[in-house]
């Protein structure tokens, strides 16, 4: 006995099918939309709290730096003109400068005008060099007679990377007595050892980058102090950087791979820090977001269009019964 489907039947499957249908393009596109929107929002939120903090940093580098510089000045401005032509009554003096000697640990110097030893020194190191005249901090503040900051160095009389800040000593006829200098190693804490260690997220990467010596001068990985950087071409958002970009940008790496990318200048050396993390890591918040709102939105589909197909059916059922013969 051959058994034909019912109209009734076909028709209220084709209502509920399509119904159905409607039903989940219905809720995609509102995830999708809702997804849209939420991607731009969080990816905004997740941009500025990286050039904020990366804002930061800098504004902490530069004060500290400022600070050093200030401090120096006020005491190279107190220097008895007469203590250059009398060393032992020098290193007492500056001996008695306590409050500055924290600022530079690894040493606080006075350096006669032709870069010979140092008149006088703290803490007094044996392998303190016995001439600066071919050091960039004493050539700068000697010949610009100007408060000087040096690149990003290793200091001789200890082996670690450092800065110095220097400031030049006049008499009241406006020569040249000597310059005194401060030393600072960059991981002194409380300096620069901020970015040492940390990372703008899981896998991002801090650089402070003195581009007008083509330095890095210190980065989250340590071992980047004071090397050279790479040659032009090597690193696209190390380029972009040097360029002159600053801000908030996307950009990819040698790898082809999307970087968010924060670059912020240090005025007070004409250094900039660049805070760089894989978009994929930045934006990983974001992603898990959107993939629970998707898991979400698919689970709670699958109750409600089966209720959607239970209450077409019994809706349907009387004209079920009109079509059976």
């Amino acid at each position: 006995m051959n058994m034909r489907p019912r109209f009734g039947s076909s028709l209220k499957n084709r209502i509920a099918l399509v119904a159905g249908l409607l039903f989940l393009l219905g809720i995609g596109l509102i995830t999708l939309l809702v997804s849209r929107v939420l991607h731009a929002d969080m990816q905004k939120m997740v941009s500025d709290q990286q050039l904020t903090t990366a804002s930061y940093i800098a504004r902490d580098i530069d004060g500290k730096i400022k600070l050093r510089l200030d401090s120096l000045q006020r005491v190279a401005l107190n220097v008895p003109p007469r203590l250059f032509s009398q060393p032992e009554e020098m290193q007492i003096w500056l001996e008695d400068r306590r409050a500055i000697h924290t600022l530079f640990p690894t040493g606080l110097l006075i350096i006669p005008a032709d870069g010979g030893p140092p008149l006088a020194d703290t803490p007094r190191l044996k392998s303190r060099p016995k001439s600066f005249a071919d050091r960039d901090w004493f050539i700068g503040a000697k010949a610009t007679g100007r408060p000087f900051i040096s690149k990003p160095l290793i200091a001789r009389a200890t082996g670690e990377p450092a800065l110095v800040v220097a400031v030049p000593v006049f008499d009241g006829n406006k020569a040249l007595l000597g310059v005194i200098a401060g030393v600072t190693p960059l991981a002194t804490p409380g300096f620069l050892d901020l970015i040492i260690g940390s990372r703008p997220g899981k896998e991002g990467e801090y650089q402070l980058v003195s581009p007008q010596h083509r330095l890095f001068a210190l980065g989250s990985d340590s071992a980047r102090a004071v090397t050279p950087l790479p040659e032009q071409g090597q690193d696209p958002v190390l380029d972009l950087a040097m360029s002159g970009i600053r801000g908030i940008k996307m950009a990819r790496n040698t790898k082809n791979e999307e970087e968010l990318v924060a670059i912020v200048n240090i005025p007070q050396t004409g250094w900039f820090l660049l805070a760089r993390q894989p978009s994929s890591d930045a934006f990983e918040p974001l992603t898990n977001t959107l993939r629970n709102t998707l898991l979400i939105t698919v689970f709670l589909s699958i109750p409600l269009l089966a209720v959607l197909l239970a209450a077409l059916s019994r809706l349907l059922q009387p004209f079920a019964r009109l079509a059976s013969p």
